[in-house]
């Protein structure tokens, strides 16, 4: 969500002034609403701690040493999913801002 909050910012934000202007957000909060509706109906939610329950049926808290004890034994795996996480949402974000920027072509 943060990455996907800095492409859209980055894309379609307000410079300083402008913000100054008129500080509302608006073509970017509904953009990252989409992308959280993805994460929680592919992931069960977008924060960490979901996205690791719906994937391990657990989640990490490495303040604990029996937690990262057991990330470290299921480094494979959990790595292999993390990217694919990744993956999905870097491709959601690419998808909003084209059909934003040309809804034309959405499907």
């Amino acid at each position: 969500m943060c990455g996907a909050a800095a492409a859209f910012g980055l894309r379609f934000g307000k410079d300083r002034d402008t913000f100054i202007e008129n500080p509302t957000l608006g073509e970017i909060i509904p953009l990252l609403l989409g992308i959280q509706d993805r994460f929680e109906d592919k992931y069960s939610g977008f924060l960490c701690w979901d996205i690791q329950n719906h994937l391990y049926g657990r989640s990490f808290d490495f303040r604990k040493p029996e937690d990262e004890e057991a990330f470290e034994l299921m480094q494979d795996e959990v790595f292999a999913k993390c990217s694919g996480v990744t993956a999905d949402a870097a491709g959601w974000v690419v998808e909003a801002i084209l059909d934003k920027e040309h809804p034309e072509l959405a499907p």
